[in-house]
């Protein structure tokens, strides 16, 4: 079955929508009553990041961590 340049188009804009719409919901307040701060439940120390770098090159050296300006993000 093949469809069409239109409808093709349509399906690929509504699969966008709804991947779209989804995602945001993981960004928004949570049940548990999250207030929009995330480091308020959410932290990282200096020697976490470190050992994830590790993994991926042993020689990368962690200067420091801090809060990124967009929300989750360090």
């Amino acid at each position: 079955m093949s469809l069409g340049g239109t409808k093709m188009k349509l399906l690929i804009a509504l699969v966008w929508v709804v991947l779209s719409a989804a995602s945001a919901f993981g960004f928004g307040k949570g049940v548990e009553g999250c207030s929009g701060d995330c480091t308020a439940c959410h932290k990282v120390t200096k020697g976490e990041v470190q050992e994830m770098f590790r993994g991926i090159d042993p020689e990368v050296t962690v200067e420091g961590v801090s809060p990124a300006p967009a929300r989750g993000l360090y």
